[in-house]
């Protein structure tokens, strides 16, 4: 069967072409899902940082006074121990203790000699063991003799040393006695590290 339109033009149904709106509508309510998923997966991740967050901070409250020492202990150590040693190992501790070098001066010493002063000096490349005294004139040995040869023993105890020595005589209540003032210097070391 044949279905003729007469009616003029202008009041015809025209009819219209598919539109592709079918699709753009699809589109839009799968972005739309896409997007209250994603809203939805982010809240949720939200409140569970927010949760690990609030479960840290009170862990943090516990810690946080042993951690608030433990910075006060390392601060301490950094800036004040840690320069007190650097002092200590650079200028008081030597490479040989004083107490043994004392001992060597006061044991070698000999019975017509004692001692007026002794000091060791430290500076920053290098040490100096400074020794004066007196020494009498016995009937086997001079004055000078007894000084050479204790200075000898000394130096044969500490042979990377190096020695000067200076003496004088004097005259006490008539009595000839000869001053000495003997330097023994070594190197500490500094110069080698740096």
């Amino acid at each position: 069967m044949l279905e003729i339109n007469l009616l003029p033009e202008e009041f015809r149904v025209k009819e219209k072409a598919q539109t592709t709106q079918l699709p753009l509508v699809k589109i839009g309510i799968a972005a739309g899902a896409c997007l209250a998923l994603l809203t939805v997966f982010f809240y949720f991740d939200y409140l569970g940082s927010n949760a690990r967050l609030k479960k840290l901070d009170a862990e943090w409250k516990e810690v946080q006074p042993q951690a608030q020492v433990l910075n006060n202990l390392k601060n301490e150590v950094e800036n004040v121990l840690k320069t007190e040693k650097d002092f200590l190992e650079r200028f008081v501790t030597t490479q040989r203790p004083l107490t043994q070098v004392l001992e060597w001066l006061s044991g070698n010493l000999p019975e017509s000699g004692w001692l007026t002063g002794v000091s060791l000096k430290h500076q920053a490349q290098k040490r100096d063991l400074v020794i004066q005294g007196l020494c009498l004139a016995t009937k086997e040995k001079s004055s000078i003799e007894s000084i050479e040869l204790y200075l000898h023993q000394l130096k044969e105890l500490m042979p990377e040393t190096k020695l000067s020595l200076t003496t004088s005589r004097q005259i006490v209540e008539n009595v000839e006695l000869t001053q000495f003032t003997a330097i023994f210097q070594w190197d500490t070391g500094e110069a080698k590290k740096a």
